[in-house]
């Protein structure tokens, strides 16, 4: 079995959007959400986050989840400038609710970063990722960059050479 990486390693800017919010500061945990609101199946692709908090030290966290928390904050546009907006919408939310952990961006200002060729996460229909600072009263900002892809464009790996 011969691994293929993920299909869509060659960037689609016409299929990108991007979105940032800096948050008031909260009274509770300052969370952003990037969710899918397709009304289709097309599936969201993170390929690019920046996370940071006005306090040095405070951890962020981010997970999958298909709760929306907060409002429709950060403004989505798209990477190329005059094309049509696509599917995502950038939630902000001062909540209690602690999010379900599957991703650290570390701690300190500006400490998150995703520097990698493969996505952060991909999102279908109904699902979204969110980040947390896990400091309570502590503002923070984050930013996303997405595609919108058809899901045969989305796979992992291929079977070759089958005998």
């Amino acid at each position: 079995m011969a691994e293929i990486p993920f299909k869509s390693t060659k960037f689609r800017v016409a299929r990108a959007m991007r979105s940032g919010y800096i948050g008031t500061t909260p009274t509770n945990l300052g969370t952003h959400t990037l969710y899918n609101n397709s009304t289709g199946a097309n599936m969201l692709v993170i390929r690019d986050i920046s996370v940071g908090c006005a306090t040095a030290g405070d951890l962020i966290v981010g997970g999958i989840t298909q709760t929306i928390l907060g409002a429709v904050a950060g403004l989505a546009v798209p990477l190329v400038a005059g094309m049509s907006t696509l599917a995502g919408l950038h939630y902000y939310a001062d909540t209690a609710t602690a999010i379900s952990v599957d991703w650290f961006a570390g701690a300190g200002e500006l400490a998150g970063r995703f520097p990698h060729d493969f996505p952060l996460a991909i999102l279908q229909p109904g699902w979204g990722f969110a980040v947390q600072d896990k400091t309570s009263a502590h503002q923070m900002m984050c930013s996303f960059i997405w595609e919108m892809l058809d899901p045969a464009d989305v796979y992992f790996r291929e079977l070759m050479d089958q005998p």
